[in-house]
């Protein structure tokens, strides 16, 4: 029908082929690990009830907008070779929160400074 908007979800190794005639690739991406994540992990350890970044358990907002961890920063390295595969990227559109920021800057760094534009939004939590 007129109007309908039509997707092909496809497996992350045929992401470079080219999409069909008029369609646009969407691809998405998670963050690397930031350090709530690391948080949440230490926190299941010691089998502390509920979640380490809540307003009662995390009064400071340390993790509200949590940066990457090391390991999130590798992550996003590793995500350069797969970044420079893709042949049409037009706009990176990214959650503006640190870690997700983080992980589009330095994942598709190639990308950026060929001039591709990057967006944050903020609908993209």
């Amino acid at each position: 029908a007129e109007g309908l908007v039509q997707a092909v979800a496809q497996p992350a190794a045929e992401e470079t082929a080219p999409p069909p005639e008029g369609w646009k690739r969407v691809s998405f991406i998670r963050h690397g690990q930031g350090y709530h994540n690391l948080a949440a992990e230490e926190w299941t350890k010691v089998e502390k009830p509920g979640v380490p970044y809540s307003l009662e358990t995390d009064p400071e907002y340390r993790y509200l907008d949590p940066e990457l961890t090391e390991l999130g920063q590798q992550q996003a390295k590793a995500l350069q070779a797969r970044a420079a595969a893709l042949p049409d990227v037009e706009v990176i559109i990214v959650s503006p929160m640190r870690r997700a920021t983080q992980t589009a800057l330095i994942g598709f760094e190639r990308t950026v400074a060929a001039g591709v534009p990057v967006v944050a939004q903020e609908l993209c939590h």
